[in-house]
């Protein structure tokens, strides 16, 4: 058995290890052997929420100082191209404090969902991370959110509106949630939405009938302490109820949640009419937030959108135990996702993605780790990116659609 890794104590907020992360990117078998070993027989240590709540933030400035936050823009490329973003969380406000600290820069801005079930303690810790800064704020409505339910499309929504109203002239919107890391710095992420064209990326194909996704019938959602899992809701002849067709004659598509999206389509989401008319007909559909923005993506009316479906999307990567095409899971999984550890580090530095999803900061820290050290050196040294082949990705048939009333630009 490998002796354990020993935590360098050079933070008063997050436990670091000595570990030497190039080998870890490069694939070191007997370090990442070692790293397992440590998980097992050293129980990982991660700030409690009561803890952060009352220690971290009683001076700001020290804190944004000893966590190195960015107080200016790295770039005037950067400075010019600001990015909104919706985190939705519900617990671990360690692991929501060291996503933030990854995605910061003062020229963003960034609404955090709590939900209204999450435990004191946590809500606490978030607020007052908050606090620290002008341009991180709580959503102004926040859910109880259940799975499968009209709340976690309620939730995003709740953050664009604010984000809508704030002050800071955004360019595109991205949402995350607690458990996603960046893959690329905030440069590289520009460089990519840029290269969108003005489109979103939002994933999507055509609802089939009898794939499990019914949209005809109406489901019944019961309290999140009760049950996470959707009721049909019988007609008095013991049939499933259905639904009038959506309004506006519009296709159902259903794809990733997560998005990346241009102001003008955000905009589009909160106020137009047939956004409000088909989230209210959504209300008692399976997993809404799979259909809404999806859906509306494809219609005419829909800035920066195209008719047609797709799977192309590099905003986030995820790892399905369903999916056989790339390299196995060696973390674990959780419900049916791809806990990811530092052994898949070497596969994630090669991704074109924006963001992964998951890291479990309990699981295994050393890939939090690993990617800040990765990011921090991208940062400094810009061309390092090259290291990516074909980033920023600019060959989705998408990138190249042009409608009617298409005009380039954002």
């Amino acid at each position: 058995m490998s002796a354990l890794l020993q935590p360098s104590n050079s933070s008063p907020y997050h436990r670091y290890y000595s570990v030497n992360c190039s080998a870890v990117f490069a694939g070191d078998k007997f370090l990442l052997h070692k790293i397992y070993w440590n998980n097992v027989n050293d129980p990982v240590r991660v700030p409690s929420d009561d803890e952060i709540a009352d220690n971290w933030f009683q001076d700001c400035g020290k804190y944004k100082e000893d966590r190195n936050y960015p107080t200016r823009a790295l770039s005037k490329e950067e400075e010019e191209f600001p990015i909104a973003y919706a985190i939705v969380t519900y617990k671990d406000a360690a692991q929501v404090e060291r996503l933030l600290r990854s995605i910061y820069q003062p020229q963003n801005v960034y609404c955090i969902h709590t939900d209204l079930k999450s435990n004191a303690n946590f809500s606490r810790a978030i607020e007052n991370l908050a606090k620290c800064f002008d341009n991180v704020f709580i959503a102004s409505k926040l859910e109880k959110v259940q799975w499968g339910g009209i709340s976690a499309t309620l939730a995003d929504l709740h953050c664009m509106e604010d984000l809508l109203r704030h002050p800071v002239p955004w360019k595109y919107f991205i949402n995350l949630c607690g458990q996603d890391f960046p893959l690329k710095t905030n440069f590289e992420i520009v460089q990519q939405l840029k290269a969108y064209n003005g489109h979103n990326c939002i994933s999507g194909y055509p609802v089939e009938k009898g794939s499990g996704f019914e949209t005809r019938y109406k489901y019944k959602y019961f309290s999140p302490l009760l049950t996470i899992s959707p009721v049909l809701v019988m007609s008095s002849n013991g049939r499933p109820q259905e639904k009038d067709p959506p309004p506006f004659n519009i296709t159902i598509y259903k794809g990733d949640t997560y998005i990346a999206a241009t102001r003008k389509f955000v905009d589009f989401v909160v106020n137009s009419n047939i956004s409000k008319a088909f989230l209210a007909w959504l209300a008692d559909t399976y997993v809404p937030d799979e259909m809404f923005t999806n859906s509306l993506q494809r219609l005419p009316e829909a800035p920066g959108g195209y008719p047609y479906g797709t799977y192309e999307c590099n905003t986030k990567f995820r790892r399905w135990h369903s999916d056989k095409t790339i390299m196995p899971c060696h973390g674990k999984y959780v419900r049916g996702l791809c806990i990811f550890t530092s052994d898949y580090l070497h596969i994630l530095k090669r991704q074109p993605h924006l963001f992964v999803n998951k890291f479990h900061y309990d699981f295994e820290p050393i890939t939090m780790q690993c990617m800040e050290e990765l990011l921090e050196y991208r940062r400094k040294w810009k061309r390092a990116i090259k290291q990516v082949m074909d980033f920023p990705v600019t060959n989705y048939s998408w990138q190249h659609y042009i409608s009617a009333s298409y005009v380039p630009g954002i």
